[in-house]
C-alpha cells in the first residue's frame, strides 16, 4: 500500500488531529478522509446526516514520525530480516 500523503490529506490529518472532538467532513473532502481511513490514519462515522472522523494512534506516529509505522516496520525489516526458524534436525540428538 502507498503511504505517502497528498498535501490536501496532509492538512486534513493535522487538522483533525488538532480537534479536541469528531470533526465534520465536508462532501468535497470524503475522497481524502476515504484515502486517509484506507491508511488507517483517521476513524470515520455517521453522526447526523454526514461523516466524522477522529485520528488514530497510527495517524498520531505518522505526524510525528513523518511515516506510517507499518511503512517504518517494514524499513526495520529490510534492515535487520528475521531468520527463519532452524529444523530441529540441526538439534544434537542422543544416539540410538
Amino acid at each position: 500500500m502507498k503511504y505517502t500523503l497528498t498535501e490536501q490529506q496532509a492538512d486534513m490529518l493535522r487538522q483533525i488531529a488538532a480537534a479536541s472532538s469528531a470533526v465534520p467532513i465536508a462532501p468535497k473532502s470524503s475522497n481524502a478522509a476515504w484515502a486517509l481511513e484506507r491508511r488507517g490514519l483517521i476513524k470515520r462515522s455517521w453522526r447526523g446526516s454526514g461523516h466524522v472522523a477522529v485520528v488514530t494512534s497510527d495517524g498520531r506516529y505518522f505526524l510525528k514520525h513523518g511515516k506510517h509505522p507499518k511503512e517504518d516496520q517494514a524499513e526495520k525489516e529490510r534492515a535487520w530480516p528475521v531468520m527463519p526458524n532452524r529444523p530441529s534436525t540441526l538439534l544434537p540428538t542422543e544416539p540410538s
